[in-house]
């Protein structure tokens, strides 16, 4: 026998299909098909957050299924009983949010293996991800209220139009921090991991930037402090990005070498010093300037070129350390500071 129906039912069917369900599995094998031809060279870190993201969609899928057969089943079971009707209307309800829910996971798993796959050792801003997703689950939910519930989508702007504006009364900073953070990744004045420098009106932060989220970006600084700058003061600031992609980062450091010493000489002594420094950039090779002169020294300068910004205090501490060890094996003194004291009758 047939199990009973109603015309809920019969619309919760439409969308209740095998084609369906098959098409999320298809679109989950094929973004793993990707992830393993195309990102096998990704960063452990992101191997992680791909396999985690994945596995629970794969759980999510594999649940649904058993409540799928189940649907499916329940009139063999059942027969004619009233139970029927009430059972696979619930059961019809759930499936029918549980693939929207899948959905936006695939959703989300695509919108990370785009990133990734274009950024591919840079990092990406979660907040791109998280705003995708939540876009889509607005979608879903008003499409589903709309499709099951009998409310219009009309009724369902309106109402939204009016409830976002008492909402963005109420967090209007929130809101501005969201559109600044978004700003922000549109314009790309940096990108996770570069170091940057933050001035602004209220505050002065260096760091690293390690993640962008809705609220506010985080620096890691140089004795791992945390900065928590909120987006809005971030899209408002004098910003000086560090780890700029065109040029290597330029340091320098100053030596006073007496008057009388070979210029010649302690140009050698400091490039054959700072040969084979670790954290310099591969490539380039450092300078040695004259920028002043007095009666008793000249101040040297030496110009090189460190790999990543982060590592600038240790390099510059390696190449004090072997400057000062070459000067001294080559017999070339530092300069002291030298004060002529004249007599009142002089």
């Amino acid at each position: 026998m047939r199990g009973m129906t109603s015309p809920m039912l019969v619309k919760l069917q439409d969308y209740v299909t095998p084609q369906l369900a098959f098409f999320l599995v298809a679109a989950t094998l094929a973004l793993w098909l990707f992830y393993r031809l195309l990102l096998k060279d990704m960063p452990a870190n992101r191997h992680i957050r791909l396999r985690g993201l994945f596995a629970n969609v794969v759980k999510h899928q594999a649940a649904a299924t058993l409540f799928f057969a189940l649907f499916i089943l329940i009139p063999h079971f059942f027969l004619e009983n009233p139970f029927e009707l009430s059972l696979r209307l619930y059961l019809g309800f759930a499936l029918v949010g549980w693939g929207l829910l899948i959905f936006i996971k695939i959703a989300r798993i695509f919108s990370f293996e785009y990133l990734f796959f274009n950024n591919m050792r840079a990092g990406v801003p979660l907040l791109v991800v998280n705003l995708i997703t939540f876009v889509l689950s607005i979608l879903a939910i008003m499409w589903f209220l709309s499709q099951f519930l009998d409310l219009k989508l009309g009724t369902l702007l309106a109402t939204s139009t009016f409830v976002s504006v008492v909402v963005g009364l109420a967090l209007q900073d929130t809101i501005g921090n969201l559109f600044s953070g978004f700003a922000l990744q549109l314009d790309k004045p940096f990108r996770i991991g570069d170091w940057i420098e933050v001035e602004s009106e209220t505050g002065k932060w260096v760091g690293q930037v390690f993640e962008v989220s809705w609220r506010a970006t985080t620096l890691y600084g140089f004795l791992d402090e945390v900065h928590i700058i909120p987006n809005k003061v971030l899209s408002n600031a004098f910003m000086t990005n560090y780890s700029g992609r065109l040029r290597p980062v330029l340091r320098s450091q100053f030596f006073r070498i007496p008057f009388d010493v070979s210029v010649q000489k302690v140009e050698s002594t400091l490039l054959a010093a700072l040969q084979d420094v670790p954290g310099l950039k591969v490539g380039t090779v450092p300078r040695v300037l004259i920028t002043e002169t007095t009666e008793s020294w000249l101040l040297y300068k030496i110009i090189y070129y460190v790999e990543d910004f982060g590592q600038m205090f240790i390099v510059g501490d390696e190449v004090i350390r072997r400057s000062a060890a070459a000067f001294q094996a080559a017999g070339i003194p530092i300069a002291r500071h030298r004060v002529d004291v004249l007599s009142a009758g002089a």
